[in-house]
């Protein structure tokens, strides 16, 4: 096991010089360190929090402590206890090849003390940065609104600054009130995890830079996001997207959106409208000539109605798309 841990350590290693553009997040702390008269006196507890979904997939993670190795096995849970002597100790976890091996400082225990330390595992896929999902909010009367993003990976900036979610006053026309303050919209990027598996199979369109504007144009009129919504979405893209010959680009829609982020609103809207380009430059268009189109359908706008519109550029073609 302990050329397992060095090849693991090694891979981490090298992958971190190589990401530079991975935001940072410390994958270990200790929240808490207190006594408990239960334990006996030569015994201190370490309590492990892993804050990630993943741990569940995996049931058991490799672990070592001060070099002596042993296995987690989570049963579900994502908790652990490890109790041991007292004095400084160092760990290392390892939950599988798509994870980053955690190794963490020498953490000092004093005797008949329970120490807390949270744990998170970082991906080992390149991260894409899904960038200016936008909000508008469009009631039929001037009405305060309680809204939440929870993205699924890590939020990188939001404004208004989101603290405890966005309580906010919003008008007809859109014209969102915060702090006594007036925004066109609510703004948020996420560094997450690659979404490739989303796309079905072969599934998209291979558009040259140079009609992408009008193509743009013609879907999102089609789904139905109004002139100003479309021209703050084409603004933002277009100027990236035009410089490139051609691209792979395709919708996320509705429900599936959640895969990015999940909205929390009350009241809540009569309709939701939520729409993500996934896209990436493409060398040669032929070689993905058997993509069935996208056929996109119209939103409905009744009532309280929520916009959503954001995207991300894709490192490598999804799995789910073959080259001839």
């Amino acid at each position: 096991m302990k050329l397992l841990f060095v090849a693991f350590s090694i891979l981490s290693i090298s992958y971190a010089l190589s990401e530079d553009l991975r935001p940072e997040r410390n994958p270990w702390h200790v929240t808490k360190t207190e006594g408990d008269e239960n334990l006996p006196e030569n015994e201190v507890e370490f309590e492990f929090h892993f804050w990630t979904s993943h741990v569940h997939e995996s049931k058991i993670i490799l672990y070592s402590d001060n070099g002596k190795e042993d296995k987690i096995k989570l049963k579900g849970q994502s908790t652990f206890t490890h109790r041991t002597e007292p004095g400084k100790h160092s760990f290392m976890f390892y939950l599988n090849s798509d994870f980053l091996e955690i190794i963490t400082d020498s953490i000092n225990a004093p005797a008949k003390n329970r120490v807390t330390v949270s744990l998170y595992f970082k991906s080992t896929s390149k991260p894409i940065f899904v960038r200016k999902p936008v909000i508008y909010l469009y009631p039929t009367e001037i009405t305060n609104i309680a809204l939440n993003v929870d993205p699924t990976g890590e939020m990188i900036f939001t404004y208004p600054s989101l603290e405890n979610g966005w309580n906010v006053s919003a008008d007809p026309d859109g014209t969102i009130t915060y702090n006594e303050k007036k925004y066109n919209y609510l703004f948020w990027e996420s560094s997450q995890a690659d979404h490739d598996n989303i796309i079905p199979q072969n599934t998209g369109t291979v558009v040259s830079g140079a009609n992408i504007i009008s193509y743009l144009e013609e879907q999102l009129t089609t789904f139905g996001l109004t002139s100003k919504e479309q021209a703050d979405f084409i603004t933002y893209w277009g100027p990236m997207m035009k410089e490139h010959e051609n691209l792979y680009l395709y919708f996320v829609i509705g429900e599936d959106c959640d895969r990015f982020a999940t909205l929390e609103i009350e009241p809540k809207p009569d309709n939701i409208g939520r729409i993500y380009l996934l896209w990436k430059p493409v060398q040669n268009p032929a070689v993905l000539a058997k993509l069935t189109p996208q056929v996109l359908t119209p939103i409905d706008r009744s009532g309280f109605t929520l916009i959503e519109w954001g995207g991300a550029e894709l490192h490598e073609f999804p799995k789910t798309v073959s080259e001839l």
